[in-house]
C-alpha cells in the first residue's frame, strides 16, 4: 500500500491548510489509494489539482501578467499527481498492438483507460477537447484501431497561427524477451502528465495565437496502410495526414517524449532532437526557454536528424519540429521494460521532469503571445 503522492512538500500542505481554513474548509483527508482503482486515482488527482489552482489564484497578485508568473504556477506536486493517476503502475499495459485476434490488433488493458482519462482531464481544464479515432487497414488485411486526444485553446488575435505540443500515451516493453505489461511511466507518462499540467495552468490565460495539445497514440509502432500511407509513428502520422490543410498554420511543434530519468551527466542536461534547417528559429527559442525557465544550462542540440519520435511526422510536412528527451535516454535501465513504472524506487526524478514542463510553458507563452488572464 502507498499513498497516491509519495513525495508532497510539507510546506505546501501547511500553506494549503491555512488557505482552506480561510475559505471555510475544516479538513482535507488523503486516504491510501489502491493503484488498480482508477476512479479513486482520478478523484484524488482532481482534488489535488484544484487545490493547486486555488494556490495559484491566491498567490498571483494584481498587475500585468508575465510569462514568469505563468511558469511559476507549474506545480511539481500536481505534475506528480497526474503521473500517478495515469496507468503508469507495475502491471499496467498501454500497448496499442498488444495482440492480434481475428485480424484486429487489440490494445493492452489500460490503453483505452488512459485516453479516456486524458480526455476528461483536458475537458475539466476548460479546453475544447475531442477524441480523434484512428482506423487503419494494413497491407496484410489487419485492422489497427487507436485514437488521439486533442485539446485546443483558440487564440484571440491571430487564431490561424498554431503552436502545438504532442506527447504519446501508448507504451511498450519491447526490450524484454517476453512481457505482459508496459507501464511507460517515463516513456511517455511524463510527456502526457506535462500536457495535463500545462492545460491546467494555461486554462486561465489568453493568447494571441492558438495552442493545441495532443496526446497521441501509437508512437511506438508503424502500420503499413493499404491506402499507401506508411503510418510510422502511428498517431502523429494519422494527424498530419488527416489535417494536412492545417499544417501551414502550425508555426512550431514540440514532441514531449520521456524526461523523467536523470543520467549520470546530471539534472542540467537535456537533449533537443533537431538538425533540420527549418528549425533554426525554433531551436533558438526552445533552447532559451529551457535555460531561462527550466534551469537547463546544458540543453544541447543534437543535429543528427533522429526520427525516433512524433516530431518526424511534422518535419515531413514542412513544419518546424523538435523532440525534447532526457539526456542519454538509451542508457535508462528501465527504458522499454516492465519496470518503467512510478512504483520503481528512486527512478522518476520529479524535479527534473517539472523543470521541462516549466520550460515548455514558458516557450508557449512567449511564442503564442500571452496577452491576459490569470485574475479571477
Amino acid at each position: 500500500m502507498y499513498f497516491a503522492f509519495s513525495v508532497v512538500p510539507l510546506l505546501l500542505w501547511g500553506y494549503a491548510a491555512v488557505l482552506l481554513a480561510a475559505v471555510g474548509v475544516r479538513r482535507i483527508t488523503i486516504h491510501p489509494v489502491n493503484p488498480r482503482v482508477r476512479a479513486g486515482r482520478r478523484n484524488l488527482c482532481g482534488t489535488f489539482v484544484r487545490l493547486c489552482a486555488l494556490l495559484g489564484l491566491v498567490c498571483n497578485g494584481a498587475g500585468a501578467v508575465t510569462t514568469q508568473d505563468v511558469v511559476n504556477e507549474i506545480s511539481l506536486a500536481s505534475f506528480q499527481a497526474y503521473l500517478y493517476a495515469l496507468p503508469t503502475h507495475l502491471g499496467d499495459n498501454r500497448c496499442i498492438n498488444y495482440r492480434l485476434v481475428d485480424h484486429v490488433y487489440q490494445s493492452g488493458a489500460e490503453h483505452d483507460v488512459a485516453h479516456d482519462e486524458i480526455f476528461l482531464w483536458f475537458r475539466r481544464s476548460g479546453w475544447t477537447t475531442f477524441i480523434d479515432p484512428i482506423n487503419v487497414l494494413d497491407t496484410s488485411g489487419n485492422l489497427w484501431i487507436g485514437a488521439n486526444v486533442v485539446a485546443v485553446k483558440q487564440g484571440t488575435v491571430t487564431p490561424d497561427k498554431i503552436y502545438l505540443i504532442m506527447a504519446h500515451y501508448d507504451s511498450t516493453a519491447n526490450h524484454e524477451s517476453s512481457w505482459t505489461s508496459c507501464p511507460g511511466a517515463d516513456d511517455n507518462g511524463t510527456g502526457v502528465a506535462a500536457l495535463l499540467e500545462m492545460a491546467r495552468v494555461l486554462s486561465r490565460y489568453t493568447f494571441d495565437s492558438t495552442i493545441i495539445l495532443v496526446a497521441c497514440d501509437g508512437e511506438e509502432t508503424t502500420a503499413y496502410g493499404a491506402d499507401g500511407i506508411t503510418y510510422r509513428r502511428f498517431g502523429s502520422a494519422h494527424y498530419v495526414n488527416k489535417y494536412a490543410s492545417m499544417m501551414p498554420n502550425i508555426q512550431a511543434m514540440i514532441s514531449a517524449d520521456m524526461f523523467g530519468w536523470v543520467s549520470s551527466a546530471g539534472p542540467s542536461y537535456l537533449m533537443i532532437v533537431s538538425g533540420w534547417s527549418i528549425n533554426a528559429a525554433l531551436d533558438a527559442a526552445i533552447q532559451s526557454a529551457l535555460q531561462n525557465y527550466g534551469g537547463f544550462t546544458h540543453a544541447t542540440l543534437d543535429t543528427h536528424k533522429y526520427e525516433f519520435s512524433d516530431h518526424i511526422s511534422f518535419i515531413n510536412k514542412g513544419v518546424p519540429a523538435v523532440c525534447l528527451i532526457e539526456w542519454n535516454y538509451s542508457t535508462n535501465p528501465n527504458y522499454h521494460r516492465m519496470t518503467d513504472s512510478v512504483d520503481t524506487p528512486n527512478y522518476i526524478n520529479y524535479t527534473y521532469a517539472t523543470n521541462v514542463v516549466k520550460a515548455m510553458t514558458g516557450w508557449l507563452c512567449e511564442q503564442a503571445g500571452l496577452n491576459g488572464g490569470g485574475q479571477q
